[in-house]
């Protein structure tokens, strides 16, 4: 690996420091899941998405390893009064940097993404073989190919497959089980590395981590068997204990 997505916030300076040193390429985002079309041009949310914008190159800038600003991860680009919003973020990192590149992660696969226009490289979140169905070949390859199209740099931000860590041995590689994992994970590293029109990937994610034990309604994730185990030991779902 040598490129890791710092989402969805601004990351520690200790961290870049240690992606210059060993050579890694960083893509660096401001604060910005679950933000609405309304949002987008509301002057209040719109004044503090300028300030933390200018605190998060304030704080990374001289950073070698960063290739890529970002921001408003999964936001509204798919709402055509939402792009002003999404080209004055842009406005705003090439006003003070123009030697890296700028996007965004979207969730809005092609053609609803509107805002696109605004950036230098189109990157999309998605999950082939996973909440998606079609396989990640003619997935990632229909994407990347309608882009290419349009003339340009076509990045997967987010793809990856959740498996439970006690299920190693089973039978058969049915979802959820590491092998189902393992398989999905590999297509989709193929795929990225054998189409041309696919610039790069990055992961969903790079550890295992516990959410919550309570059931949030319409979380497909949290209704399934992914909870503390009795007796077993690492639990299910790597769990860090943010309080510490």
């Amino acid at each position: 690996a040598n490129f890791v997505r710092g989402a969805h916030y601004p990351q520690d300076a200790r961290w870049l420091d240690r992606l210059d040193e060993n050579g890694m390429v960083m893509w660096c985002e401001t604060l910005g899941p679950n933000v609405s079309a309304a949002d987008t041009i509301d002057p209040y949310f719109l004044k503090y998405q300028v300030q933390q914008m200018n605190e998060m190159l304030d704080n990374a800038m001289n950073h070698a390893s960063i290739a890529i600003w970002a921001y408003l991860n999964e936001g509204p680009s798919g709402n055509n009064a939402s792009c002003p919003a999404y080209q004055m973020n842009t406005d705003l990192i090439k006003s003070r940097d123009t030697s890296r590149l700028v996007s965004y992660a979207s969730s809005e696969a092609p053609p609803k993404d509107v805002c696109f226009p605004a950036v230098d490289v189109v990157s999309i979140n998605g999950y082939p073989e996973w909440y998606d169905k079609p396989s990640a070949k003619t997935y990632w390859s229909a994407f990347a190919s309608y882009y290419k199209a349009l003339g340009k740099t076509f990045l997967i931000s987010e793809s990856g497959v959740g498996a439970i860590y006690e299920w190693q041995d089973n039978e058969t590689a049915v979802p959820w089980t590491c092998a189902y994992q393992a398989k999905a994970l590999v297509d989709i590293a193929e795929e990225s590395i054998s189409d041309s029109n696919v610039s790069g990937l990055a992961l969903w994610h790079f550890f295992d981590f516990k959410s919550t034990d309570f059931v949030v309604t319409g979380n497909w994730e949290n209704n399934t068997h992914c909870d503390y185990l009795p007796n077993v030991y690492p639990p299910t779902c790597g769990y860090i204990d943010v309080n510490i």
